[in-house]
């Protein structure tokens, strides 16, 4: 597919990478025009183990790219917030003016709408949460799920792979289940959405603005975004497994698998070049959590510094896809 140049420069990628990952130490250097080609191609990551570039497996930017994608959707809605700011400040003076088909609001201010909206809910729900849910929070949203089961909404939600250790979620989960909702979780990155009967969907800022400041998410009623969202929603669905439904004790998910998954999915977000306050936010945890966890791998394998780390995981690449 794609142009004859689109070709030809596609195999001068591959036969870069294939010479990046046929030998030596990893490095590669990030001012070399084969190194930005293969960064330009989401085949090899900047600032990983200090001034140098290393390569990462074909799999895992795949994932990425397609990530980029809904980022690129956050940077438009944010685009189209501040044109829809400056309708309403000049609003008045032009005719025909139409209300903005995305809203960004406060966590607060979403959850409220969220609650609103679910009530004219007829046909579907769709939820991504990667992060973990307080025992509260399950407790405040569970007789209003109940209800939307009742009157014959499906819902369906998708948890990271890791959350089925959580007592807490799995007890909410057996009950919104004998109602008729489905679970599905997954090790892979995921965004965070809600999305209703396709005709509006509220997603969390980028976990970059996030980390900056007051975290929100944006509700979106364009029927080609809403689409776009859905699409990307069941992409990740499709990939992702069945809920353990075990009860605890009997082969639920043991503390050292969970926690295995954790380390696991933070190296895979500073893999791809987050932060760690981006790749908290991203994963739903405390920064301090995160450093915490990044610091017991050091630990159990004796390296001493993320320099280390990152050349163990450009070893071993198989251990993020164990």
């Amino acid at each position: 597919m794609g142009t004859d140049v689109e070709k030809a420069e596609w195999a001068r990628v591959v036969e870069v990478y294939k010479k990046a990952i046929s030998g030596g130490d990893g490095r590669l250097d990030p001012d070399a025009a084969d190194t930005h080609l293969l960064v330009q191609y989401g085949l090899a990551v900047a600032g990983a183990i200090g001034d140098s570039c290393v390569p990462v497996n074909p799999w895992d930017a795949e994932r990425r790219v397609a990530k980029m994608a809904l980022d690129l959707v956050a940077k438009g809605a944010r685009q189209a917030l501040r044109y829809a700011e400056l309708s309403s400040e000049l609003g008045p003076a032009a005719a025909g003016a139409r209300t903005p088909a995305i809203h960004r609001l406060t966590s607060g201010e979403a959850n409220a709408r969220i609650n609103e909206l679910l009530e004219d809910v007829q046909q579907t729900i769709l939820v991504g949460q990667p992060g973990p849910r307080a025992r509260g929070a399950l407790e405040a949203v569970l007789e209003r799920d109940l209800e939307l089961l009742a009157r014959g909404v499906a819902m369906r939600t998708l948890y990271a792979q890791t959350s089925q250790a959580d007592p807490a979620l799995r007890s909410h989960v057996e009950q919104l289940a004998a109602g008729g909702a489905r679970f599905r979780t997954s090790s892979q990155p995921f965004a965070k959405v809600v999305i209703g009967d396709r005709r509006w969907a509220f997603f969390s800022d980028d976990p970059d603005q996030a980390a900056a400041g007051e975290a929100g998410a944006y509700l979106v009623t364009e029927p080609a975004m809403v689409g776009y969202l859905a699409e990307d929603f069941r992409r990740d669905w499709d990939t992702a497994t069945e809920w353990a439904r075990q009860p605890a004790g009997d082969g639920a998910p043991s503390a050292e698998r969970s926690r295995f998954e954790q380390q696991r999915e933070v190296m895979r977000q500073l893999a791809a070049g987050r932060t760690q306050a981006a790749a908290a936010i991203r994963l739903g945890m405390a920064k301090s959590t995160l450093t915490k966890i990044v610091k017991e791998l050091m630990d159990e394998r004796n390296l001493e510094s993320s320099f280390q780390l990152a050349m163990w995981l450009g070893a071993n690449p198989e251990w993020l896809r164990a």
